[in-house]
């Protein structure tokens, strides 16, 4: 072999462990990237009043930009507190509170995953899947504060408020919201967890007017009594609670100002939100 048919080869050789090398560089930043990306100090679960808005007029869009921690949305809009039972398999029901602490503790959302495999060939979910990612992926031994947000959906479901029988019933508000904070607190005892009521809403009836929704229940009961159970557990519990429900000023006579359709807040009303929580944990840190 002559020395420039050498030369050549060499060059190519150094040409492409370069480009290894270089690929190998990228792939580490990118992994590097997204394990910091993971490390969140805030979680919030909850439903569409969260999971909806996630651009910077997001209640926890708002709040990481004033408490100077890292927060993840980890909502899915449409979701219950209720494990809403073993028929329903609608993913509502597997993202539901109950169902996503078992995963949370398990460190498995192998159940979520594939709903949601078979649900996206069928629904657009937006940001479901991503979300859901990013969750998967948290190390809950290292979150500072989880906040829960939820109600109105077991509100509009009609899902029963509790069972005297059994308060430990997962299928209703008061037993799946006990029995998460049970597995929660068990498997990380260090996790700070803060519940938040739901707000006031006004929702349509058979005809589609709008009623006030302590007037008009689906079935398990008038909202307030589902904010009332939640603070109940929540002292049973010993975890703490942001009252939305009584200290957000929304109700009936102005929703209109603060709830684009009796039911979802605006930015106006997201803005109030976020400053109740911002008020909260900044006056409980000091």
């Amino acid at each position: 072999m002559d020395k420039k048919k050498l030369n050549i080869i060499v060059k190519c050789i150094s040409a492409i462990l370069a480009l290894a090398a270089f690929g190998v560089l990228v792939l580490g930043v990118k992994n590097y990237a997204r394990g910091t990306d993971m490390s969140y100090q805030v979680v919030c679960l909850g439903d569409s009043n969260l999971g909806n808005y996630r651009d910077e007029t997001g209640v926890t869009s708002l709040l990481e930009k004033n408490i100077n921690k890292k927060v993840l949305n980890g909502a899915f809009g449409g979701t219950t507190m209720a494990y809403i039972g073993k028929e329903k398999t609608r993913y509502s029901g597997l993202f539901s509170l109950y169902n996503l602490s078992v995963s949370i503790c398990n460190k498995n959302f192998a159940i979520q995953k594939s709903e949601l495999a078979i649900v996206a060939k069928r629904d657009k979910i937006g940001y479901f899947e991503e979300t859901l990612d990013e969750l998967s992926q948290v190390d809950f031994s290292t979150v500072e504060i989880l906040i829960i947000e939820h109600g109105i959906n077991d509100y509009l479901g009609g899902v029963p408020v509790s069972n005297d029988e059994d308060k430990w019933d997962r299928d209703t508000f008061s037993g799946a919201l006990r029995t998460s904070l049970k597995l929660l607190k068990e498997t990380y005892p260090e996790l700070r967890i803060i519940l938040v009521t739901p707000t006031f809403c006004a929702v349509p009836d058979e005809n589609g007017v709008l009623r006030d929704c302590n007037k008009y229940s689906y079935g398990g009961g008038y909202l307030e009594e589902y904010v009332e159970a939640e603070l109940k557990v929540a002292k049973e519990m010993g975890v703490e609670v942001i009252d939305d429900y009584h200290l957000s000023g929304i109700t009936a006579d102005n929703f209109e100002a603060y709830l684009l359709d009796g039911l979802h807040l605006n930015e106006k009303g997201r803005k109030i939100i976020a400053d109740l929580w911002i008020e909260y944990i900044l006056g409980e840190e000091q």
